[in-house]
C-alpha cells in the first residue's frame, strides 16, 4: 500500500508510514498524494469509491458531485478527476467501464473504516478501538457537492 484514507473522524488522504520508494521516486508520490489530498472534490469521489461495497454508477457520480454543471462539462469533470486518482493510486487502482466505477480490490490504499469493520467482524476490540477515530466523516463538507 502507497496510500491511506482516514475517514473515521474527519477525511485525510497521506503516505503508509514505511511505504515509500526510492528518495526521488517517494518525494513525487508524497507530493501526488498532497495535490489529491488538497482536492475536496476529487478526495470525496475517492472516498465514495473506496467506502462502496459496489462499482458505483457514473450518473451518481456525477450527480453526485457536479449536479450543478451541464452535462458535457460534468461528464468531463469526472473524467479529469479519475485520472487524476489514477495518476496518484496507479492506472489499476480504479476499475473504470463505461456506466460504473469501482475502487480496484487490490487498490494500493488502506481505508481505516473497511479496518475497522474488519476488526469489528474478527472479534479484534483492540484493534477496532485503535482504529476509531471518530464518526465516519465527521465534519467534511465539500462545495456544491450537496448529494455527497
Amino acid at each position: 500500500p502507497r496510500a491511506r484514507l482516514r475517514t473515521l473522524g474527519g477525511l485525510v488522504l497521506d503516505a503508509v508510514p514505511g511505504e515509500v520508494g526510492a528518495a526521488g521516486d517517494g518525494e513525487r508520490q508524497a507530493a501526488e498524494l498532497t495535490a489529491l489530498a488538497r482536492r475536496r472534490r476529487k478526495l470525496a469521489l475517492l472516498t465514495l469509491l473506496a467506502l462502496s461495497p459496489r462499482p458505483v454508477s457514473r450518473d451518481l457520480l456525477v450527480d453526485a458531485f457536479w449536479a450543478d454543471a451541464p452535462p458535457e462539462g460534468a461528464r468531463h469533470s469526472l473524467a479529469e478527476a479519475l485520472s487524476h486518482v489514477r495518476r496518484v493510486l496507479g492506472r489499476d487502482a480504479l476499475a473504470v467501464r463505461a456506466a460504473d466505477v469501482a475502487l480496484a480490490p487490490d487498490a494500493p490504499l488502506v481505508v481505516d473504516a473497511r479496518e475497522f469493520d474488519r476488526a469489528c467482524a474478527a472479534g479484534d476490540a483492540e484493534a477496532a478501538v485503535a482504529l476509531y477515530g471518530g464518526p465516519l466523516l465527521d465534519g467534511v463538507f465539500v462545495e456544491r457537492a450537496h448529494r455527497f
